[in-house]
Order: structure tokens, then sequence, then C-alpha cells
């Protein structure tokens, strides 16, 4: 049987112009007076409306001016008790087939590693965790580039999954002075972790020395890939 649920999120913000309520959805648009324009990277309801469309559904959104905006979208869920359909950051159990992920709880055991989760967001951190100890992996995390160079310091780790945009030292500075200062056969597994998904984006990454690429949200099937690809994992290939 199928269930349905419906989410609505009301916003007593500003509200939004009719003609741009197609507009906000879009990669890096903003809308709203010029000056809360910079508090964000204009990615959030991209995602989110890419999320959504992955969960076969659709964010719709309702606004006034002056009063605020009602945002919205309606799920049909299958309950299955064999699969586990992971779409990039959400949960959900299915039935169908279409790109399913069934977690392999003893990943960690045919594929012991020490890895570093980069990430200042404490969503994110959530979310990656949550991954990977599904996978069987217990995780260490720093909240910028600086506690990444710190927490080096103190234990050797086999891969980093390095977010690109952090405070007080990016993740490109930090990909940087750990090849700088790193023995590069000791050195760990460097896997970008960004929102920022076009192809320069890509290779601005690895010409700053990172080994592996992924865009947020995070797909699970492309995570365990990219752990397999480590030093480590092709080792035990």
């Amino acid at each position: 049987m199928d269930d349905y649920i419906k989410f609505e999120i009301e916003d007593s913000g500003f509200g939004i112009e009719s003609d741009q309520l197609e507009t906000i959805f879009l990669p890096f648009e903003q809308a709203g007076e010029t000056k809360f324009k910079m508090q964000g990277t204009g990615l959030g309801l991209a995602i989110s409306q890419k999320i959504a469309a992955m969960m076969g559904s659709k964010i719709n959104v309702s606004s006034q001016c002056g009063v605020g905006s009602i945002f919205g979208f309606t799920v049909c869920l299958q309950v299955s008790q064999s699969q586990v359909l992971y779409n990039n950051n959400l949960a959900v159990t299915s039935n169908s087939d279409a790109n399913a992920f069934i977690f392999d709880e003893g990943l960690a055991k045919k594929l012991p590693l020490n890895i570093l989760l980069a990430e200042d967001n404490n969503f994110n951190q959530l979310v990656a965790t949550k991954i990977l100890n599904r996978l069987g992996y217990k995780l260490d995390i720093a909240n910028n580039g600086l506690k990444v160079l710190e927490a080096m310091q103190n234990k050797s780790y086999d891969v980093i999954l390095m977010d690109v945009q952090m405070p007080e030292m990016d993740g490109i500075e930090t990909t940087k002075h750990i090849i700088k200062n790193a023995d590069l056969a000791q050195r760990p597994y460097i896997v970008a972790l960004t929102a920022n998904a076009m192809d320069r984006d890509r290779q601005i990454c690895l010409e700053a020395g990172m080994d592996d690429f992924i865009s947020k949200p995070i797909n699970v099937d492309l995570l365990v890939k990219a752990l397999w690809r480590s030093p480590r994992g092709r080792q035990s290939n």
C-alpha cells in the first residue's frame, strides 16, 4: 500500500515576487532585497528540488510579498523490508529497483579505513556520519582546514572527505598544505565534497591535489566507489 506524506514549510520572511517563483530553484539564483542576497550560495533550493525530483516529487511555492512564503511537496513511499534507497542525503525505503542502494554494513571489515571528515556544516556532518556508520565505519570530524592539520598530527588517516568551502582554511588550501608538507607515499586519499558540481569545480579540486571528487548531496554508491579507489582499496582488489 502506498503511503503519501506531505511536507510544508512556512517562511515568514519578506516574500517573493510572482515573477521570481520559478527562478529561485535555479542554481546560484537568489530572490529578494539585495542586502540579503550574500547570506547564502543560492544552491539550497536547487539541491532541495533535485532531491525532491529523485523521490518522484516537486517542490511548489506560494508567496505574498510582505507576508511570507509556503514551500511544500508530497512523496509517495512504498515500504519494503529488503531494500533501502538512499537518495542523496534522504533515507527512503522502496520496492523499486530503480536507483536502489543496499548498504553493505560489513564494508569496513572488507576495507578498513581511518576516515576524517572535514566539514563545518552540522547537518552535513550528521548525514555523512550516518552513511559511514551504516557502512561500518567510525570517523573523526574536523570543522575547518586548521582542525584537519591538527588532527593529522595526532593520527594517520587513509581517507579525508574534504569539504571545499570551510571557514579559517578552506579545502583547497588545506589540500595544498597537506601535499606540500606530507610524505606523498603516506598522505591520505583526499576526496572533495562540494555542492559546486561544475566541471570547472572538479578541475580546481584536482589541480589543488585532491584525488577524487563527489558532489553534494552525497550519493552513497559514488562514495563507496571512491573509498575503493583509495590506495588501501586498490590493494584489497
